[in-house]
């Protein structure tokens, strides 16, 4: 019998390679920016408008492995979960497309999140486990802060139950998986 486990475990190893590949670019563009900042000038002169100090790329950045480490176990019980739910429902793949792009949108990646705060929606960057990664990720790669410890353990346990939820779905169903395809 095919190891059914190895196809999500797969996808998600192959979303974090690609991860893995990005994230030293991505260093190389923050070294870039904290070692010439004439070079950013107006991306500074704009951010210093909302109380940002600029680049600052240190210590805290050791910590990133940890944070790869949780976000792989998150999306890999997400993906034992979708790829089960799929063979039940076929247009999964169709309304996960959708729904990361609201989440993305939901998440403050492109804006900064006291404009969520300011609008009185505040209440949705606490109950999304990405923007409390976004926020570590950000921490540790931009700012050279080391991740709150309540932080860190919050999405520590978020990403726990959603790989033991994902995991056991999984394998509850796996026996129906021959039927289904």
């Amino acid at each position: 019998m095919f190891p059914s486990a190895i196809l999500p475990a797969f996808v998600g190893g192959a979303a974090l390679v690609i991860m893995a590949i990005a994230i030293p670019v991505v260093g190389l563009v923050l070294v870039n920016a904290m070692l010439n900042p004439t070079t950013a000038a107006a991306v500074l002169t704009s951010a210093a408008e909302t109380g940002n100090q600029g680049v600052q790329v240190g210590l805290a950045t050791l910590c990133v492995p940890a944070l790869i480490a949780l976000q792989g176990l998150f999306t890999l019980g997400l993906a034992y979960f979708l790829a089960a739910f799929n063979l039940f429902w076929r247009d999964t793949m169709h309304v996960i497309g959708v729904a990361l792009m609201v989440w993305m949108f939901l998440t403050p990646i492109f804006y900064p999140p006291y404009h969520v705060v300011q609008k009185g929606f505040g209440w949705t960057l606490d109950v999304n486990p990405m923007h409390w990664l976004m926020e570590m990720y950000r921490g540790a790669m931009v700012k050279n802060l080391w991740p709150e410890p309540t932080d860190l353990a919050r999405f520590g346990v978020a990403a726990v139950v959603v790989f033991f939820l994902g995991t056991t779905f999984f394998s509850t169903q796996r026996k129906k998986f021959a039927d289904l395809l």
